[in-house]
């Protein structure tokens, strides 16, 4: 907090992050808040694209992935993420689908996915 009430008085820019639902102490401040808003379904087609190294936005993917990460980025690329661990993705020329007849085990939220993550990472890994 001393460094967000010495800012007004230097030139520096200090960017930070939070969650809509949370108050910053700084919120009275000098500072601009910028409320990002979540991705919609074309976006989210392209971000995919981009993370599947894809030449062309995979709209099927995002069409399945757009509801359970409400648009939120970080929680579609870990959504993702689990697909591909667990191996849920066929690919078909430059597009990719999710494999026929197989029900979607994705988590349910951003910190389960991480979660797993974690627990999937071996021991000596997990000290670091």
């Amino acid at each position: 907090m001393q460094l967000v009430e010495r800012l007004p008085h230097s030139k520096t820019l200090l960017l930070a992050t939070y969650r809509s639902d949370y108050q910053p102490p700084w919120s009275e401040s000098a500072a601009i808040e910028l409320d990002i808003k979540p991705l919609n379904q074309a976006q989210l087609a392209e971000l995919l694209a981009g993370m599947l190294g894809a030449d062309k936005p995979q709209e099927s993917l995002a069409l399945a992935l757009h509801g359970p990460s409400g648009g939120n980025p970080m929680f579609a690329q870990e959504l993702l993420r689990a697909l591909k661990a667990q191996r849920r993705l066929k690919r078909s020329g430059g597009d990719y689908s999710l494999e026929a007849g197989v029900a979607l085990e994705l988590p349910p939220s951003v910190q389960s996915a991480i979660a797993a993550r974690v627990d999937a990472l071996g021991y000596s890994t997990k000290r670091l």
